[in-house]
């Protein structure tokens, strides 16, 4: 986990979200198997629509805690802000007031709320609830091709 005071964390969060009020052309269907045959369409979407709306913020990966999730090191996730999150969520949460993680949660065991990463290699953490801050839960995720000349 890294370390962060509120003071970072709310410049991370200090992002425009009229950026992700972006739209793209859907230019049709690519088949990543068999392939397919091609039909265009006219269609755009909104990439503040497609991942839900609300108040949206991208967080720059760092770490392989949820490498089988498909969430890789130096990825861009979306979180929504919201302070509460369902079982099982991917959430964003503040840590003994000073950490920040993106893990999944589960509040299954009595007055503890556990962040279980998404890799063999690393254990699951309680905490007390009165330790954990959820900041937001994960929405989507930006990939960026490095191979790709911009």
């Amino acid at each position: 986990m890294q370390t962060a005071n509120r003071h970072q964390i709310a410049q991370v969060l200090e992002i425009n979200n009229k950026s992700l009020n972006v739209k793209i052309p859907v230019i049709g269907r690519i088949a990543a198997g068999v392939p397919i045959e091609a039909i265009e369409t006219t269609v755009s979407m909104s990439l503040d629509t497609l991942l839900g709306g609300g108040e949206l913020v991208a967080l720059e990966v760092r770490g392989d805690s949820l490498v089988e999730e498909g969430i890789l090191n130096g990825d861009k996730v979306i979180c929504r802000l919201q302070n509460t999150a369902k079982e099982g969520e991917i959430v964003f949460a503040l840590t003994h007031r000073r950490d920040i993680a993106l893990k999944r949660i589960s509040y299954k065991v009595k007055n503890r709320i556990i962040l279980y990463p998404s890799n063999v290699k690393q254990l699951p953490q309680a905490y007390s609830p009165a330790e954990v801050e959820i900041l937001g839960i994960y929405v989507g995720l930006l990939r960026i091709n490095s191979s790709t000349p911009r």
